[in-house]
């Protein structure tokens, strides 16, 4: 047990960096987008499709952003799975985004 937290701390850690760096690199260029938008970075440990709804209702969240892949099923082919059960779950906007170069298997 005091290993797998001391793993979940560390990636919790890490991941929280990356977002910020993130953030920082998207400001560049972006302040006052950023400073008129006033993101915030939460961190939540748990399944994503329980986790993430209720911080939205914490929240009173306007929208939420998230990257989705989208890889099992036919709700995968438009949107990921986990993604598709939080946006079913919370109660305001959403903004899936695609990683880039994803190539959608459905054609017109």
């Amino acid at each position: 047990k005091e290993e797998v937290d001391a793993f979940a701390k560390k990636e919790e850690q890490e991941r929280l960096q990356w977002l910020e760096e993130t953030l920082a690199e998207f400001a560049v260029g972006n302040e006052e987008a950023v400073s008129y938008l006033e993101p915030q970075l939460h961190a939540v440990r748990g399944p994503a499709s329980r986790c993430i709804p209720q911080k939205t209702r914490d929240l009173n969240s306007d929208l939420i952003v998230m990257g989705t892949v989208g890889r099992v099923g036919i709700p995968g082919f438009v949107m990921g799975n986990t993604a598709e059960t939080i946006l079913q779950e919370v109660e305001c906007s959403g903004l899936a985004i695609k990683p880039p170069g994803f190539v959608s298997p459905i054609s017109l």
